[in-house]
């Protein structure tokens, strides 16, 4: 396959890799770069000694002093970056040297040696090949690896930050025989309550995972969840056995999940009992107001709710009152509030939360299903 046609069928994936690459070669650019260029700073050492040289050798130059010259030049020659070091008289003949002279434009340094303005000679020092090449050191090899390494990771991210904007808020369908149901439902509905503070992507994807542990929950409780456009969840029951306080203990359930799995949002839960299969957008939007009324970790019910449970001894509840509760048609002034379960439910609740969190299988989840959250 040509390499036009290749890119053209994974446009997205070549701009990722081009992208990549570009952030590749700019981190080690920055890693490996030299603010002095090694040539630069080769030339002003092999200036410096040089004129070094030149000065040392003032005096001994006037006789001249060829021995004293000539320990110069060894002392010179002797040190690591210089390959040989000498002293020429003014028509360049040779006075004393030491190390092989091999003449290089870019490692030989002359310094003219002036007395009283008259140049009597010449101090020159050729510096050793590959003195000045760049060394390897491990901090660059170090931050070269990590910067390797993570670029999958970031490429990754990158891939995902645009599939998670367009990411839809999932829904959960349901079967045309499973929509046409008879008899009533109790609903426990879990209002997102901070959502606002949250920008868009964000918010779809904390609601997108609200409906996953809902579902979960669902599974345990026999019931079924689905999404509410613009406030949550909402968790439906069938008419069984206990099944008010089965949906108490789903609400729980559900907001000790939640808040583990998103500790900063704020989820507000209320309980009600529909006559009807149908669930109305104003019965749900009166449910949804109930619910924002509610004090962080308490559940909301409205009366018909609260009259069919039995056994209230199993949780703690109070009579709920609020100015704001005059807008909600559902309620008569006044609601319940259900504060907390007993001990032997609050520890079922626990176990189960446990369960879910560890992913256990189905069988496995079996031995916290509803029937322990029962009258038993």
């Amino acid at each position: 396959m040509p390499l036009t046609q290749l890119i053209r069928r994974h446009k997205r994936a070549a701009a990722l890799s081009l992208a990549v690459a570009m952030l590749v070669t700019a981190g080690l650019g920055f890693i490996w770069h030299d603010p002095v260029a090694d040539e630069t700073r080769a030339q002003s050492y092999g200036a410096n000694l040089a004129s070094t040289l030149a000065a040392q050798g003032m005096e001994a130059m006037l006789q001249p002093d060829a021995l004293h010259l000539s320990v110069l030049v060894n002392r010179m020659a002797a040190m690591p970056a210089v390959s040989a070091a000498r002293f020429l008289d003014a028509n360049d003949s040779p006075i004393a040297q030491s190390g092989p002279v091999t003449r290089n434009d870019g490692l030989t340094h002359t310094h003219a040696v002036r007395i009283g303005g008259v140049i009597t000679g010449y101090a020159q020092v050729t510096l050793r090949p590959g003195s000045f090449e760049p060394r390897i050191s491990g901090v660059q090899l170090l931050a070269t690896a990590l910067l390797v390494l993570s670029m999958p990771l970031l490429a990754m991210m990158i891939g995902e930050w645009p599939e998670r904007r367009r990411r839809p808020l999932p829904v959960v369908e349901f079967p045309e025989e499973e929509k046409a149901r008879e008899g009533p439902q109790w609903m426990a509905l879990v209002n997102l309550y901070n959502q606002l503070a949250y920008p868009s992507d964000q918010r779809r994807a904390i609601l997108a995972s609200t409906l996953e542990q809902a579902n979960q929950v669902a599974h345990l409780y026999q019931g079924r969840a689905q999404a509410v456009t613009g406030t949550g969840v909402v968790l439906l029951f069938d008419e069984l056995e206990d099944v008010a306080f089965k949906a108490v203990c789903a609400s729980f359930l559900l907001l000790k999940l939640l808040q583990h799995e998103e500790p900063a949002a704020e989820y507000r839960v209320a309980l009600h009992r529909l006559d009807t299969p149908q669930l109305s957008p104003e019965v749900t939007a009166d449910v949804a107001l109930l619910a924002a009324l509610a004090r962080e970790g308490t559940v909301l019910a409205t009366p018909v709710f609260a009259a069919s449970l039995a056994k209230t001894e199993r949780l703690e509840s109070d009579l709920f009152t609020h100015p704001m509760l005059s807008d909600v048609d559902i309620v008569d002034d006044q609601a319940t509030v259900i504060t907390e379960l007993s001990e032997k439910h609050s520890a079922l609740i626990d176990q189960q939360a446990v369960a879910v969190k560890g992913g256990l299988s189905n069988d496995e989840r079996r031995d916290y299903s509803t029937s322990r959250a029962s009258t038993r």
